[in-house]
């Protein structure tokens, strides 16, 4: 839902600054590589909780304020159930 205020804010902040991301090794300051990282650490900790969610998880990145896109993600969503 922030994810313009993310895209912002990485290139100040770096992601390490949280403590499930102190090991991430790439570019801090880039936007899709930390991204990536959030989206894999998210996966990772989904799949130590339930080996099988990974072919139920659909990670999808987008602004709140982009209506299509909403529309476009919840449409695709609807689609996959």
């Amino acid at each position: 839902n922030k994810i313009d205020i993310f895209r912002k804010k990485i290139k100040r902040v770096p992601i390490t600054v949280c403590p499930a991301l102190k090991d991430y090794r790439g570019n801090q300051k880039d936007y899709e590589e930390s991204l990536q990282c959030i989206k894999e650490k998210f996966l990772e900790v989904a799949i130590k909780r339930d080996r099988n969610c990974a072919n139920r998880i659909k990670l999808v990145t987008l602004c709140s304020f982009d209506s299509n896109a909403v529309k476009d993600a919840f449409e695709s969503l609807r689609k996959s159930i």
